[in-house]
This record gives structure tokens, sequence and C-alpha cells, in this order.
């Protein structure tokens, strides 16, 4: 398991992190996310020390602490939750419903008429399937 150490000074170092851990015991690892566009330390950080009882005393000793000015938050991190796939586009992928395909009795909107206007022709909203110039 690991820290989670909050509300921290955006200027804030691993280096730094891991000389205030290390009063606690012996720091594992130090994770501190960085912002994409700026660079700087987003804010908060996973610690990972050598002992849960080195954890928890960390916990007690830093948590509402002030440390660069910010009061910190300090507690167990929870283990991240899994996050639907965004696809290249931006875009989640659709739940698949189970039902026949063409089956659009459990829709709550109307079957459109296809309509291709980049070269003038329709269906018309004729069910017969042929299509007429418009």
């Amino acid at each position: 398991m690991s820290v989670y150490i909050g509300n921290l000074s955006y200027t804030v170092t691993s280096d730094e992190l891991t000389q205030v851990f290390n009063q606690y015991g012996v720091v594992k690892r130090v994770q501190l996310p960085m912002d994409r566009e700026t660079g700087q330390a987003r804010g908060f950080a996973f610690v990972e020390m050598e002992t849960d009882e080195q954890e928890d005393k960390a916990i007690e000793e830093l948590n509402e602490a002030e440390w660069m000015g910010r009061d910190l938050r300090a507690s167990k991190a929870k283990p991240k939750e899994a996050t639907t796939p965004v696809m290249a586009s931006g875009t989640r992928p659709v739940k698949s419903v189970d039902r026949p395909v063409g089956d659009r009795s459990t829709t709550d909107r109307p079957a459109r008429n296809w309509v291709d206007r980049s070269n003038g022709w329709s269906d018309g909203g004729n069910d017969s399937g042929t299509f007429q110039r418009r």
C-alpha cells in the first residue's frame, strides 16, 4: 500500500518528499504526477514506504501539518479504479445491447430515412428499398 499526500505545493520535487518521508522510515518509491502542459507537479503524490507501520506513522504526523505554506492531507492511498477506455477520437465505446440486429422496438426515437445530400440521392421515405433522385 502507499500514502496519498495532497494539497502539495506545485513546486515540490520528489527529492523534497523523500527527505520528509525519510523521517518516518525507509521510502521505497515516490510518485509525483506532473501536469503535461505546464510541467509542474499536480499538487498530490503517492509515497510507498517499507512497512505499513511507517506509513501509518507518516500519515498520523503529516495529515493537516503545514509544509511549504500549505496544510497537507495525508491518507492511505486507495486502489486505482478501472476506467472505460477512450478511443482515439476522444469518445468512449458504446455498450452493446442484447437485441436482434435491426430491431428498433426498444429505441425511443423513430427510424430516420437515409439521405445522402452530397449527390442528391435519397430513399425519400420509400419502404421498398429503391432509391430515387431528389
